[in-house]
């Protein structure tokens, strides 16, 4: 398994700097952690949703069918989660979320080591 932080990404909206870029086998994951999701609209909800949507449409991740994986420690709420969808609109269906250590040591099982 590689682990490269600290990328620099461009996309449709600009450039901006994944926290992890993650490569095991022929598998790619994109990264972003956050200690929790926004509760609403702001500056904290428009830049996250600008860094999930230069991910998903980065060239990088067209080319290595990267998955993009917003990791939040905190679980967050239902109405976090809709308002988190409705602002990424179509770009929603390209961005893996994942809660908790537990759930990220699931994830990783599930996505790097396929059964």
């Amino acid at each position: 398994m590689a682990v490269r932080q600290n990328v620099g990404l461009i996309g449709q909206g600009g450039r901006r700097v994944l926290d992890f870029w993650v490569t095991m086998g022929n598998r790619v994951a994109f990264i972003e952690v956050k200690y929790g999701l926004p509760r609403a609209v702001g500056p904290a909800m428009t830049r996250l949703v600008g860094q999930l949507r230069i991910y998903a449409t980065a060239e990088e991740a067209i080319r290595n069918n990267a998955q993009v994986v917003l990791f939040t420690f905190r679980a967050p709420s239902a109405a976090q989660m809709a308002l988190l969808e409705s602002q990424l609109g179509t770009s929603a269906g390209f961005v893996q979320h994942v809660s908790g250590l537990m759930g990220l040591m699931q994830w990783v099982r599930f996505f790097f080591i396929p059964i």
